[in-house]
């Protein structure tokens, strides 16, 4: 679930009975569970629509969604997608929410597939585009091109719908070039917001043959971060949201038996972020020519503990690399990604494209 003060999306996850092609990195039944009957769906979905409702009645909301993610919608049984649109519209019909949203692939026949959606209120589709290098999709057995991507962002914005965009970092093939041209290319795609997910080998997926095999290695949670970090910088300097960074933390992939390797951490957003914050200190040090040994770092409130970094991380690496003997971290009136390094300010927009790597 995913809220602020006005609104709120309820997530549903859908089986992956719906996907034309076993990428390699997937098996979305460890990620969504195993795949229920269409029946079963949609009872799941309605209990699961009125129980959110019921526990946030208190918050008094203008803007409920209902989010279908965990699989390509548009490629779900006709009968079964019809049925939880059905069932979705019917909330809506009675005013107790306002839309719906999904996560689909960017198919060559999207025109075709968005046909099937007329007559509900769907507002906001997110693309499952993962790369935009050719290259990188063939390995991956995505069964689309970049070219299609293209082509699927425009028929979604001909019938006037929000656009969000799914990225994986680390796929097989994947290089910080490639990333980078992947994020430019997006970026002039001009999405509605982001998600970044760091690419895990999951039991069971064609990538687990090829880790144990020796033809993947998984990145590491540090070059994970390392490797998301100057993409985040990229899209939020474009001024394009991203709202989620890994994926959603469950008890599944907390107690590790479906992720065989790679960088799964329940607070891989704030990893990223806390690096952020780590390159603007260096920035405002560079910038304020520092060389004291006491250093005070004003950061809003709720970012003081982003701003030192999980366990002090940051702090640290400051003691460590600078020579300084103490940091405080003081609460200030800024904005977030934004701090004062010793009275000097730094935001996201002082960042050069060189400092986000």
């Amino acid at each position: 679930m995913r809220a602020n003060s006005t609104h709120l999306i309820i997530p549903f996850f859908i089986p992956h009975q719906g996907c034309p092609h076993q990428c390699r990195f997937c098996n979305q039944r460890v990620i969504s569970g195993t795949a229920p009957s269409a029946g079963d769906l949609s009872r799941s979905l309605e209990a699961t629509v009125r129980s959110w409702i019921s526990h946030s009645a208190s918050r008094r909301y203008t803007d409920i969604e209902i989010a279908f993610y965990g699989g390509t919608f548009l490629a779900l049984n006709p009968d079964c997608l019809k049925l939880l649109l059905d069932t979705s519209q019917a909330f809506i019909d009675r005013g107790e929410v306002h839309g719906i949203r999904f996560s689909t692939r960017p198919d060559p026949d999207m025109t075709a597939a968005l046909h099937l959606i007329r007559g509900y209120k769907v507002r906001t589709v997110e693309l499952g585009v993962q790369s935009m290098d050719d290259t990188i999709l063939a390995m991956s057995n995505r069964g689309h091109t970049a070219a299609d991507v293209v082509h699927a962002v425009r028929v979604v914005r001909d019938h006037g719908l929000k656009l969000g965009v799914q990225l994986m970092v680390g796929l097989p093939g994947d290089t910080p070039e490639r990333l980078t041209k992947t994020v430019c290319r997006v970026i002039a795609l001009k999405p509605d917001f982001l998600r970044l997910y760091p690419t895990l080998v999951v039991n069971g997926s064609p990538l687990a043959t090829d880790y144990r095999n020796g033809r993947y290695q998984a990145l590491s949670v540090t070059e994970a971060v390392e490797a998301t970090f100057p993409a985040y910088v990229r899209f939020r300097k474009a001024g394009i949201p991203v709202i989620r960074m890994g994926l959603q933390a469950t008890a599944d992939l907390d107690a590790g038996t479906d992720i065989i390797a790679g960088p799964y951490h329940p607070a891989f957003g704030q990893l990223v972020q806390s690096r952020l914050y780590l390159a603007l200190i260096r920035h405002g040090l560079s910038k304020s020519g520092f060389a004291g040994r006491i250093l005070t770092l004003g950061v809003a409130a709720p970012y003081q503990s982003t701003c030192m970094g999980q366990r002090r991380h940051n702090l640290a690496v400051l003691k460590r690399t600078y020579g300084i003997e103490a940091v405080c971290v003081t609460a200030a009136d800024l904005p977030p990604e934004t701090v004062t390094v010793n009275g000097f300010r730094v935001s996201l927009a002082d960042l050069l494209p060189d400092e986000s790597h």
